[in-house]
C-alpha cells in the first residue's frame, strides 16, 4: 500500500490542493481538474504514476484555509464513494 502524503498547512486555494494531489500521483491532468476527472483518475487507473492501492493522508487541515480545507472535506466524499464501491483507496485528515 502507498502512502500519498500532502502537507497542506500551506494551502490557500483549491488549486493549491489540486497541485499538490496531482504532483503527488504524478497525474498526467491539467490544473482545472474537476472532483470526477481526480475520482476517474483513481478509481480507473492507468493514468496516474501511483497506482492503487493507496491511502492519502492530508494533514496540516488545522492551519490551512478555510477555502483549502472546504475543498479537501469535499474532495474526500468521492473517495469515500470509492472506497465504499471496492476501489483499495482511502482518505484521511489530520491536523
Amino acid at each position: 500500500m502507498t502512502t500519498v502524503l500532502l502537507d497542506g498547512a500551506r494551502w490557500q486555494t483549491a488549486e493549491d490542493f489540486y497541485d499538490a494531489f496531482l504532483r503527488a500521483v504524478g497525474a498526467r491532468l491539467g490544473t482545472d481538474t474537476i472532483f470526477n476527472a481526480l475520482r476517474g483518475s483513481i478509481a480507473v487507473g492507468g493514468i496516474n504514476a501511483v497506482s492503487l492501492p493507496y491511502d492519502i493522508i492530508v494533514h496540516g487541515t488545522s492551519r490551512m484555509s478555510e477555502s483549502a480545507l472546504t475543498i479537501v472535506r469535499q474532495f474526500r466524499e468521492p473517495i469515500e464513494d470509492l472506497r465504499s464501491a471496492g476501489t483499495r483507496v482511502s482518505i484521511e485528515l489530520q491536523e
